[in-house]
């Protein structure tokens, strides 16, 4: 994760073997992993979740929950299942998921919510008219493979009214459309009457779909499972028409997708690339003397508007270094 709260420090959060967990305040980096380890008495566990509430504190949510208040960091005791999931609540204070239970964590206190689940929270995602989805994997096809919550009641979506039950990733289009990715169930518009699916049968190279966006030109952009996950390796594209149109030489790029004013942005173990004006452009990542394209990692931008990318960089030594790069408009990295 690269995050970006109100002060314009960049967070990450990462780790498989131990967390990561830290902030870059434009001058050095202040790394808050040890402080994890021994707050919550464990460094396991990838980074799930990162959002910073109205009060400004950062929550990180990995297989223990953390708070960030500006001084100190915290360990939030909420009710544990597997790993934690986390997003601000417009409300104040944080959404909170851990498998199947959902609740709110405001001023101290922790309010779970009677909705018995049978399955597992994957993602907190917002949408435009400040509603929250949870994306849920269902166990049947009668389970609830969504959740929106509205601020006064819950809608179930049921994984047969999205085709597929395991949600991945939740778009929400600028008609008002929802999208999800699901893992092998393809792409689906949701629509209450029946879903609409769209899988290899319409052109997808594959069904786990990792996420999905739209550029300006409303074309909504398909990105599939990692290689590292998957062990295959599939092209990016976008739907036109109902159907798949893949970009050539972009099995490369399957680690994150971003879209910007200026192109889409992926990264991958071919590293980074931008496409626009209908040409791929890869584009090198500067480390001190040296220019690589390297395998890169996740993607965000700041409120400068400039792209954020954040890998992991292996210099001769084998010491493992968190590398956070940004490019302007023209290309220019710092």
């Amino acid at each position: 994760f690269l995050f970006e709260d109100s002060r314009g420090w960049l967070w990450t959060g990462g780790g498989f073997d131990g967390t990561c967990f830290g902030f870059w305040d434009g001058e050095s980096y202040t790394d808050l992993s040890k402080d994890y380890e021994s707050t919550t008495g464990s460094g396991g566990g990838a980074c799930w979740g990162l959002c910073e509430d109205q009060d400004g504190a950062v929550w990180l949510a990995a297989r223990h929950v953390a708070r960030w208040d500006g001084g100190t960091l915290e360990h939030i005791d909420l009710p544990h299942h597997h790993n934690h999931t986390i997003a601000a609540h417009p409300g104040g204070g944080v959404w909170h998921a851990s498998g199947g239970s959902i609740g709110t964590w405001r001023d101290g206190t922790y309010e779970s919510l009677e909705i018995p689940l049978a399955s597992s929270v994957r993602k907190i995602l917002p949408d435009r008219q400040g509603r929250v989805w949870f994306c849920l994997t269902a166990t049947g096809q009668d389970a609830p493979v969504a959740l929106l919550a509205d601020g006064q009641s819950f809608l179930q979506v049921a994984a047969s009214q999205v085709g597929f039950n395991y949600v991945n990733a939740m778009h929400e289009d600028r008609e008002g459309a929802l999208w999800f990715a699901t893992w092998g169930g393809g792409v689906t518009r949701f629509d209450p009457a029946g879903p609409f699916v769209l899988d290899t049968a319409d052109g997808l190279p594959s069904k786990q779909v990792a996420r999905v966006a739209e550029d300006a030109h409303r074309r909504l952009w398909v990105q599939f499972s990692d290689p590292m996950v998957s062990n295959k390796e599939w092209p990016v594209g976008y739907l036109a028409d109902d159907c798949f149109v893949a970009l050539p030489d972009t099995e490369q790029y399957q680690t994150d997708l971003l879209v910007t004013g200026d192109g889409i942005w992926l990264t991958g173990k071919g590293g980074l690339c931008r496409w626009a004006l209908d040409s791929l452009k890869p584009v090198d990542v500067v480390l001190g003397s040296e220019t690589r394209r390297r395998y890169t990692g996740c993607l965000s931008r700041d409120s400068q508007g400039r792209l954020l990318l954040g890998y992991s960089d292996r210099p001769p030594e084998g010491v493992d270094t968190l590398v956070i790069a940004c490019f302007d408009a023209g290309e220019t990295q710092t």
